[in-house]
Formats: structure tokens, C-alpha cells, sequence
């Protein structure tokens, strides 16, 4: 098991706070009232502590005073999450107004709380007070909790079964005898050797050594690596003694060598420092007089220069400014020339409108009430003729005898009616018989006169409305009536265009415009432009010409006054470079080797500094070649000895091996009897108690109810009322360890300690330091501290807090 984080949201004075774990050892470390103790508790209340948690009970009272957010918070909330057997158990809880928990893990969520506290159990292995009593108990608490452990049904129950143990006799021989016979040669051999990592015990080697109790092995151990010690020791001094010989005589030859070569230059040093003062006089000179013969030839080049400029300064701005004026000029014909298009696009338009209005002149104009009217009638007309087709009769004249017989069907007119013909009549006939014979046949439910009334007038009207709108049928009528609509659709949108098109003028401001500027002249306005741009970059760069010419001019003027002037400076600079030179040729010439007088002092600065460098490693290896010491056996005497050393080590060695192959032979023998007993744990306990005290106390017995009979290392029992503090401490830390071992046989275990160490003296504290992180290597240790030193000595992960 091994915690992986805690989440500290709300919990007593801890708020906000996320401190992950790591495999091994972890150390917290932080000033009294940090808030280490809270974080350990907010850890054991987010696995057993349930978040329903009654405030009337003992126990509930005291979680929410301590642990609800001081002075006036409402809520605890915790988070944490431990891993079992590669699997994550993510737990959330919250404690206060509004209680909640959960438990997350291998993809599944619970939140009832009787199945989070099973699947905990389950997955913890032990309940609540074995974990409180053993692996979160705080040391100061130990006491306490081995009182407890043996009180506690659940806490007993687990120890019980861990000590079931066996135990076996072996016939005509006695088995302790044999036991402490094989326990007594192997300690012989063995003492303070680690068996499992094949090294001194606490990993304490030749720089850290056990002072006492040490068997043959780890004697044998210790002679060798003194021997190997002391070759690479006899080895490194030797090396170190030659090497330094060789840097000490390499030096000395540097030194000799700088000195001679400083010493020749030196001689130099004066006349080229000299040289360098006037050379540097001369080359300004020079360039004061090559500035001065310039000066005195352009003077009245430059004067005249100048003149000319302005003049041509003059023209081109008299021409930039016609081509201003032109562009103006050019500007209002184009202008006109889009007027023109203007007029001319408004003018088609105009035409098109005028097409338009003759277009629509032929048509007579209909209203959309006389379609309406023409529909209306047209719907009666066909609505009687419904009706009266409704009732059809179907009839045939089959003799006649010469008689004429005439028929009106429906709404037709009297025709007359030929032997054998047929005849079809829509709800009306009329049958006569020329000279006395009238029959009318009529289709009961129709109202034929009514009818033929409607349809008669409907249709005089129809007829009339068409005449007038010369249309033959209300069709033409409609496509009449569509065709001047779009027509006068097209003549409003032709003249919005016109209205567009000349904003607020007029036709007649637009062509008197046009009439003012028919007297203008001028080139294309491209044209014009590239003529300004040219002209306008001309004047931009001869204006700057002026304006530097003045500038230098003035300069010369402020500084020479006039070319005489000149001459008389240049007179006298001459004169100056003639002197300097005759004084140049009195001085040492540089040395062919440098090309400057400043790369000459440089080098000998160089090689001044060089030599300074040498003379301090001179006196400094000197100083080191008589502070070494050579040993008193040289490397080639302690190489056989070392050889003879490393032979009986593995002497001693696999003497050690023999003995533990028969212990272990032995044990294989007295396990094949299983009765109850405590003797493994009062074993364990022993040891680690021997490891702690530095064998001054070893487990005389262990009682049922886990009282500890102590014995001091002259077989002498020792009450516990006797201990000091720190064996106090020693007794309760090596039960504790043996107690967890045997807890989290064969999977990775877990505890939690709290400064357990601030009672021991410094050699117990180093063996209890060395027993922690022996644990921790396979298990998990949580250490909480507030003395940094503490931390540094257990190291780990530390957390500061």
C-alpha cells in the first residue's frame, strides 16, 4: 500500500494545500503549528472517518471542533488517494453542513457509504484501529496504543494470527543448543555484516567503520579496503609528487623565457612610447593640412557653386509651378469630359423612357378594379353553366311524319331538329311542333330562367367591358393589363437612373458647364504628373544641394573668414610636420616584428603580466612540492599485501556461507510444526531492538498482552520504569517496526512516524535513521519533523510545509 496524494481543501488550519507522496521515504518538515499533525489526521479521517459523522457522540465532537475551519467555517473538506496492487482508490470526503464521500476506482464511482467503508476494508486489509494503533499511532501516543493493541479485539486478532509459528524437536538432539551453537558461529562471522546486500551492516564502510562487536567477515572486509585505501592513497601521492615535478620545471622554463624576451624589448620602451605620441601629433597634422589645401581650392569653387544652384533653384520652380497651373487646366477638361459621358448616358435613358411611353400609348390602360370585375363576371357565367349542366338530358327524334320540330336546349338558341339526329340538353329543353305542339322539359332542382338570366347578363357585361378595352377574351385582357404595368414599372426606374445620375443639378447647369470650358487647353493629366514628380524630385534634391553648400560655406566662412586666411594656417601646419618629423628620426625605430607602436606595448604589457603569472605559480608549486608528504610504504609494497588481504576475505566469507546454509537447513526442519508462538516476532523485536540500542538491550520474552521483558546485554531484565526516554523510544520504535513487518508480510507496507527521533543520541539516532530507510526501500514511510537537520540526516523526498 501506498498513499499517492492528500488534497487538504478545508481541514482545520490546513487550507488549499496538495502534497503527493512518493514510493520510499517522504519527509515532512515545517515549524511547530504548520500543520504537519493535521495533514497525518486529514489523511486518516479521508480513509476511516465517516462523512455522516454525528456531532452528538465523543468522537464527532471532537473531529468538528478540532478540524472545522477556524473561527467559523461550516465544512471539512479532504481529498486523498492510495494505491493497492497497481490499483488507485481515489477517496473525497466532506464533513459539515453538507456531508458527502465517495470512493473512485478501476473506472467505478461509490458514494453509499456502507459500500465505501466494505470496498476500504476490503482493500485495506485491516479496519480502523489496527492501522490507528499501528501504522498512524504518533510516538509520543505509543504507550497508549500498546496498551490499546492488547484492549482491542480487531488490533489482537491480527497480531495473533501473524505469530502462529513453528516450532519443531528433533529427535535426541536439543534444538536450542543447536540453534545457539549454529547463532553463536555465525555471529562470530557475521556480526554487524549486512547478509542480504553482501555488506557491512548500514552500508557503514571503511570511512564510517563499526568501532565494536564486528565478526571475522566484516574484519577480514575492513583490513582489505584499509589495504586498498591505502595503495590508492600511496598511489595518488606518488602521481601527484611526479605531476608536480614536471608543472614546477615547465614553469621555471616559462618564467626564464618571458624575462628574456621582456628584457630585450624594454630597452625599446621609452623611445616607442614617444614615438607614439608623435606619430599619433603627425598623422593629425597631416590630415589638418590635407583639409586645409582642400579648403583653399574649393573656397571659391564653392562660392560660385553656390550662386549657380540658386539660380537653377530659381528656374525649376517657376517651372513646378506651371505645371501646377496646367494640371488645374487639364483637371476641369477632364472634368468636362465626364460631364459630357454624363449627359450623354442621361439622354439614352431618356430615349429609352420615351420608347417606353409610346410602347405603353398603344394599350389602353386597365385597371386592376376591371380585372377584378371581368374575373367576377367571367367565374358567374361559368358558375350557371355549372348548374345548369348539371341536369343533362339525352334525347333522339326517331319519326317525324313530316313535321317540323324545333328544340332550345339548355342555353341555346331554337334550332330545328332532323329525323334521327340526337340531341343533349343541360338541365332545359323545349320541344315544338309546327302548328300545335309546345313541351318544355326542365331538370327539377335547376332554376332555368334565373339561371339564363344571370348568364345573359354576365355575359352582355363581359362582352361590353372587352369592347371597350378592345380585347377579344379576359386573357387578353390580363396579358394587356400585365404588359402596361411593367411598361410604366420600367419608366419610373429609367427616370430614378436620370434623378441618380444628376443629383442635384440639372440637364441645363450641366451643359452650361460644359460651355466654360471649351476655351481650356492642356496635355493628358499622366503626363503632366510625370513632368511634376520629375520636376518636384529635381527641386527636392538641388534644394538640399543648397542647403549643405550654404551650410559648409558658412562654416568656412565662420572658421577661415577667406582663402588668405587659409594660406597663413596651412604656413604654419607645414611647418609643425617638418619639426615632428625631425624629431621621429632621433628615436628608436619599432621593431620589425610589429607592425604598430600600440601592438609593440601591448605585447609587452602581455608579456610583463605573463611573467608576474609565472613568478605566482612558481612560489605556489614550490610551496606544494615541500607540503607533500610521501607515504611510508610505497604502492609497490601494499599491492601483495592487499593480494593476501583479498584472499581471506573470501575465506572468511565462504566460512559465513557454510554456516548459514546449515541454519537455514535447520529452519527448513522446524517448520514442519506449526504451534502457536511468539518467538518470530520477540526475534524480530530483538533485532531491530539490538540495531537501535547498538546491541546494548535485546527481547527477553513478549507476553500474550504484548507486555516487553527487556534484557540489558549483561542477561540482566530491565523494567520499563527504569528506561530513559531514549531506550524508551528505542523499545517502542523496534516493536513498532516488527509489529508492520509481520502486518504487511510479502506486499509493499506503509506507516506513518512522527519525530520519533528527538530522544536518541547521535549514534542511535544514526542506526534509527538507518532502520527507517532500510524500510522504506520496500515500503512507504511517511516522517513528519520539525527540525530541517532532522530532514537533511533521512533525506528522501522532503516536503516543506
Amino acid at each position: 500500500m501506498k498513499i499517492k496524494y492528500i488534497k487538504c481543501k478545508k481541514f482545520g488550519g490546513v487550507s488549499n494545500k496538495i502534497i503527493k507522496f512518493e514510493d520510499g521515504l517522504n519527509v515532512i518538515v515545517g515549524a511547530n503549528e504548520a500543520g504537519k499533525s493535521t495533514v497525518i489526521d486529514a489523511m486518516f479521517a479521508a480513509l476511516f472517518r465517516s462523512h455522516n459523522l454525528k456531532r452528538n457522540t465523543n468522537i464527532g465532537r471532537d473531529f468538528y471542533e478540532k478540524y472545522l475551519p477556524y473561527p467559523d467555517g461550516d465544512s471539512a473538506v479532504v481529498e486523498t488517494c492510495f494505491n493497492i496492487n497497481n490499483l488507485d482508490f481515489e477517496i473525497s470526503k466532506e464533513w459539515g453542513i453538507a456531508p458527502s464521500g465517495s470512493v473512485r476506482f478501476d473506472g467505478k464511482m461509490l458514494k453509499d457509504e456502507g459500500t465505501m467503508t466494505q470496498k476500504l476494508q476490503e482493500a485495506l486489509g485491516y479496519g480502523e484501529n489496527t492501522f490507528k494503533n499501528i501504522v498512524f499511532a504518533r510516538q509520543k501516543d505509543i504507550r497508549e496504543a500498546l496498551e490499546k493493541i492488547s484492549k482491542d479485539e480487531e488490533t489482537s486478532a491480527v497480531i495473533d494470527n501473524i505469530l502462529k509459528r513453528a516450532v519443531m524437536v528433533l529427535d535426541g538432539i536439543s534444538v536450542e543448543k543447536l540453534k545457539k551453537l549454529i547463532d553463536q558461529k555465525l555471529l562470530v562471522y557475521s556480526a554487524k555484516w549486512d547478509l542480504a546486500n553482501n555488506r557491512p551492516e548500514g552500508n557503514k564502510g571503511i570511512n564510517n567503520p563499526w568501532k565494536r562487536g564486528i565478526g571475522s567477515v566484516l574484519a577480514a572486509y575492513y583490513q582489505k579496503e584499509q589495504l586498498k585505501q591505502d595503495m590508492e592513497s600511496a598511489q595518488k601521492v606518488e602521481t601527484e609528487f611526479s605531476l608536480l615535478s614536471e608543472k614546477l620545471k615547465a614553469v621555471r622554463a616559462r618564467k626564464q623565457q618571458i624575462k628574456e624576451q621582456g628584457s630585450k624589448y624594454a630597452q625599446f620602451e621609452g623611445d616607442i612610447i614617444q614615438r607614439s605620441i608623435l606619430e599619433s601629433q603627425l598623422l593629425n597634422l597631416q590630415k589638418k593640412a590635407a583639409v586645409l589645401r582642400e579648403v583653399y581650392k574649393q573656397f571659391p569653387i564653392m562660392q560660385m557653386e553656390l550662386s549657380n544652384k540658386g539660380n537653377e533653384l530659381q528656374k525649376l520652380e517657376t517651372k513646378a509651378q506651371q505645371l501646377e497651373d496646367e494640371l488645374k487646366s487639364a483637371d476641369l477638361i477632364q472634368k468636362a469630359q465626364q460631364t459630357k459621358q454624363l449627359l450623354a448616358k442621361v439622354d439614352s435613358i431618356s430615349q429609352a423612357i420615351a420608347g417606353k411611353i409610346a410602347e405603353q400609348n398603344k394599350l389602353v390602360e386597365i385597371k386592376d378594379e376591371e380585372i377584378r370585375r371581368l374575373d367576377k363576371l367571367h367565374e358567374s357565367m361559368l358558375s350557371a353553366k355549372a348548374k345548369m349542366e348539371a341536369g343533362t338530358l339525352l334525347g333522339r327524334l326517331n319519326k317525324s311524319q313530316g313535321y317540323l320540330v324545333f328544340v332550345t336546349r339548355g342555353l341555346h338558341e331554337r334550332e330545328e331538329l332532323t329525323e334521327g339526329a340526337n340531341l343533349t340538353a343541360s338541365g332545359y329543353l323545349r320541344v315544338e311542333i309546327e302548328d300545335g305542339f309546345d313541351l318544355e322539359v326542365r331538370a327539377g332542382e335547376v332554376a332555368f330562367a334565373e339561371l339564363k338570366r344571370q348568364y345573359k347578363e354576365a355575359e352582355e357585361e363581359l362582352t361590353g367591358i372587352l369592347s371597350r378595352l378592345n380585347v377579344p377574351d379576359l386573357a387578353q385582357a390580363k396579358v394587356n393589363h400585365r404588359l402596361y404595368k411593367q411598361l410604366q414599372s420600367d419608366i419610373n426606374s429609367l427616370q430614378k437612373q436620370i434623378e441618380t445620375l444628376l443629383g442635384d443639378k440639372t440637364v441645363e447647369q450641366l451643359k452650361a458647364s460644359i460651355q466654360l470650358e471649351k476655351n481650356l487647353s492642356a496635355r493628358d493629366v499622366k503626363e503632366i504628373n510625370q513632368d511634376k514628380q520629375k520636376i518636384n524630385s529635381e527641386l527636392t534634391n538641388l534644394k538640399a544641394e543648397v542647403i549643405s553648400l550654404a551650410k559648409t560655406f558658412k562654416e568656412w566662412t565662420d572658421k577661415y573668414e577667406n582663402p588668405d586666411k587659409v594660406i597663413d594656417l596651412l604656413t604654419t601646419t607645414l611647418i609643425s610636420i617638418k619639426e615632428t618629423e625631425a624629431k621621429l628620426q632621433n628615436l628608436a625605430a619599432l621593431p620589425q616584428e610589429f607592425r604598430t607602436t600600440e601592438e609593440f606595448l601591448s605585447h609587452l604589457k602581455q608579456l610583463r603580466a605573463a611573467y608576474e603569472q609565472a613568478a605566482k605559480e612558481d612560489i605556489q608549486l614550490t610551496q606544494d612540492y615541500y607540503a607533500i608528504k610521501l607515504p611510508d610504504v610505497s604502492f609497490e609494497e601494499l599491492a601483495p599485501l592487499y593480494k593476501e588481504a583479498e584472499l581471506n576475505f573470501e575465506k572468511q566469507l565462504a566460512h559465513l556461507h557454510c554456516l548459514l546454509q546449515i541454519k537455514q537447513t535447520l529452519n527448513r526442519k522446524l517448520k514442519e510444526l506449526d504451534q502457536g508462538s511468539n518467538e518470530p516476532l520477540v526475534e524480530l523485536f530483538s533485532k531491530y531492538l539490538s540495531i537501535l540500542t547498538l546491541g546494548k538491550y535485546s527481547v527477553g520474552k513478549l507476553r500474550g498482552n504484548l507486555e516487553v521483558g527487556i534484557i540489558k546485554e549483561d542477561n540482566i531484565a530491565l523494567p520499563s520504569t527504569l528506561f530513559s526516554a531514549g531506550t524508551y523510544d528505542c523499545v517502542l520504535l523496534a516493536l513498532r517496526f516488527a509489529l508492520l513487518e509481520y502486518l504487511f508480510k510479502d506486499k509493499q507496507g506503509f506507516v506513518v512516524l512522527d519525530d520519533c527521533l528527538v530522544n536518541l543520541d547521535p549514534d542511535r539516532k544514526v542506526r534509527a535513521v538507518e532502520l527507517i530507510k532500510e524500510y522504506a526501500r520496500n515500503n512507504q514511510v511517511i516522517f513528519t519533523t520539525c527540525d530541517p537537520a532532522t530532514a537533511d540526516l533521512l533525506s528522501g523526498n522532503v516536503i516543506h510545509i
